[in-house]
Formats: structure tokens, sequence, C-alpha cells
């Protein structure tokens, strides 16, 4: 039986990483897209295939050349700090390359199932708040564009909202931020001190590797159009991760927050829909923070 094909775009990044070697131990047939080769480990496991996603053409040629069953939307500018500083780039990276993707998609005649990764940051169109950054401006655009394509073409996608991803690999996200510095520590290359911002700001951590499989799930059994959250449900302190790599690395770290502590009220993500279709996470938060010490010890 053939097997099915799954371009995953954005494959090189944090998170395409993760999904290229789910969806191939799965028994797809994985066809990974980056921007541009580096001559990377990752390059000698896959055939990683180059298209600039901002060049309609290019991607044009590449769906009409691989005919993938399935579309895993991954690529993109996902760093609020950058979005400031280059918003053209922001909007060109998040917006064009998804209405590049899918225009290719629909004009390739092949009913393809496509799922876009949005973002937990993103607006509330429904309470006409305002964006409190460029990268959550250019995201909602990016799901607003996505649903209404799904709509207007009769197209099949979905829209995935990850919350706070943690795991092994680099990551710009604030437990891979943190474990780096504990890493170092441990190696003697610094001090056992770390800043912080806001010690009592709460976050949803959820493992990459349990949000891969939730969008497996959601590719093949999903509803068309509809806007999946994806989370554990239950969140923690930035306090309780610096104090968690220190219990993990068994080391004693000072901890300094620019803010002082208080009390807040915290909101959860509700994931019972996504557990209707199956999913449910498998990865402790603390087998999480040890995956991302581990890793950084490594290199």
């Amino acid at each position: 039986m053939k097997s099915s094909k799954i371009l995953i775009t954005g494959a090189a990044g944090f998170t395409g990483r993760h999904a290229c070697e789910h969806f191939s131990k799965a028994g797809f047939q994985v066809i990974p897209v980056v921007r541009t080769k580096k001559d990377s480990d990752f390059e000698l496991t896959y055939n990683v295939i180059e298209c600039d996603l901002t060049n309609k053409t290019g991607v044009m040629t590449l769906i009409n050349s691989y005919e993938p069953d399935y579309v895993l939307h991954l690529a993109g500018q996902n760093s609020v700090e950058q979005s400031w500083k280059e918003s053209l780039i922001t909007f060109e990276s998040n917006v064009m390359t998804t209405i590049n993707l899918l225009e290719a998609i629909r004009n390739s005649g092949k009913n393809s199932k496509v799922m876009i990764v949005g973002s937990a940051l993103e607006m509330d169109l429904a309470n006409a708040n305002f964006p409190q950054h460029p990268y959550s401006l250019s995201k909602t655009i990016q799901t607003l564009c996505s649903r209404s394509w799904a709509h207007l073409f009769n197209m099949d996608i979905m829209i995935v909202k990850p919350s706070n991803l943690i795991g092994p690999g680099f990551s710009n996200g604030i437990c891979s931020i943190i474990g780096r510095q504990v890493a170092s520590m441990i190696k003697g290359h610094s001090e056992k001190v770390i800043e912080v911002n806001d010690l009592s700001a709460h976050r949803d951590f959820l493992d990459v590797r349990d949000a891969v499989a939730a969008y497996h799930i959601i590719l093949e059994k999903g509803e068309s159009g509809k806007i999946y959250d994806i989370a554990i449900g239950e969140t923690h302190s930035i306090e309780e991760v610096v104090l968690g790599f220190g219990k993990i690395a068994d080391i004693k770290i000072t901890i300094r927050s620019k803010l002082p502590f208080q009390e807040r009220f915290i909101f959860t993500i509700d994931n019972s829909e996504l557990k209707n279709l199956g999913w449910k996470p498998n990865i402790p938060f603390n087998v999480s923070l040890k995956d991302v010490l581990t890793f950084y010890l490594q290199i």
C-alpha cells in the first residue's frame, strides 16, 4: 500500500524536526521543506527540499511536483521581539507564505488536507481588541485568511493554536532559554544566578512531541475551517520552571526578578474538544524539562 505524502514547511525548525521524525515513524512519506539548505545533520537524514515560500511561482512548482496528501505549515517568523524590528518581513513570512501555499494547493487540483499552525498570541476578534505587537496581528490575519480560503474555496484547512511549546531542540521559548543557562552553570561557564522579568507569570507548557501528536490526530480527524486549541490545561509559573531545572541539575540557583511576586488569576485553555478526538498529553512537565537540559548539555 502506498504511503501518504505529507509536506512539512519550516522542517528544520524546532517543531519541524520533531514533526518530520513523528510522521516518518508513523509511515508517512515526509517531504521536508526549508527556505535555505545549511548542510546540517538534519539534511543528511531527510531529502530536504529548498523553497522560498514568499515566491509564488516557486511554491506552485513545489506543490505541483510533489502533490502532497497532507500539508503541515510550520514556516514563519515566530519572534515577538523581531516583529517590532521587521514588521514587513513578519507579515511576508506569516501571511503571504500562507496565501501562496493555499493558492498553489487550490490551483493544483489536489485536495490536500492542510494544517496551518497559528498562535495563542492572536487577537480576540470577538472582542475587537487591538494587537499587542505586529506578530500577533500577522498570526491573526494568517488564521483569518486560512478560514476564509476553507470557506470560499471549499478547501480542507484546519488551524491549530498550540500553547507554549517546550522540549529538546533549539527554541526561543522561555524554558529553552533557562535550560540553556542552567546547562552553562553545570559546565562551569556561568554563575548560578538567573534573572527573569516576572517570577509569578504562569504559562501552559506543552511538550512539542505531544503537540505534533495532536497535529497528526487533527489532520486525520479534524473538521475543516475549525480552530483547535492545543494545551495541557494547567499552568506553571516561571519560578516553578527555574526551581524544576535546579532540582533536576541538583544545584541551588539564585533567582532575581525584575518585578515583585504577585498573586494572579490563572487562565487555563480548554482542550476538551481535542481530547474528544482521542488526544491526550503523554509527557510530564518535569520530563520535558529534563529533556531540554539534556539537549543543551550535549552540545
